[in-house]
């Protein structure tokens, strides 16, 4: 299993990246939306990412849309792990919503690797 976090708090990045360590996940981690869409255009299709997290309120690219390119490049499921809510309805695709004051990192790793995303 492979997992792109997109975050820009290190904090909470840091929190994702020790969980997915001690599940001994393959992860790559962008602090912005730059260094997300680079990673995003580095992968080839062999190398796909299951799982993409990632936050909508990022300091230099609108969340929104690096979701949309997501959705059109690839096959990965998208968790949107943010505090914004109103931003649930401006997506047209299945998305899994988690909201950073209900779980924290590390539950939503746990998630991940329990198959239990709802």
């Amino acid at each position: 299993m492979i997992i792109l976090v997109i975050e820009d708090d290190i904090n909470i990045s840091s929190l994702f990246v020790e969980r997915m360590i001690f599940y001994k996940l393959r992860y790559k981690v962008a602090n912005n939306g730059v260094e997300a869409y680079k990673i995003l255009y580095e992968t080839k299709p062999e190398s796909e990412f299951d799982f993409v997290i990632t936050n909508i309120g990022l300091p230099d690219e609108n969340g929104v849309e690096i979701i949309k390119f997501i959705k059109e490049k690839f096959n990965s499921k998208i968790i949107v792990y943010s505090g914004k809510k109103h931003f649930r309805d401006k997506f047209n695709c299945e998305c899994f919503f988690y909201d950073k004051k209900d779980k924290s990192p590390e539950e939503i790793i746990d998630l991940i690797v329990n198959n239990n995303l709802q």
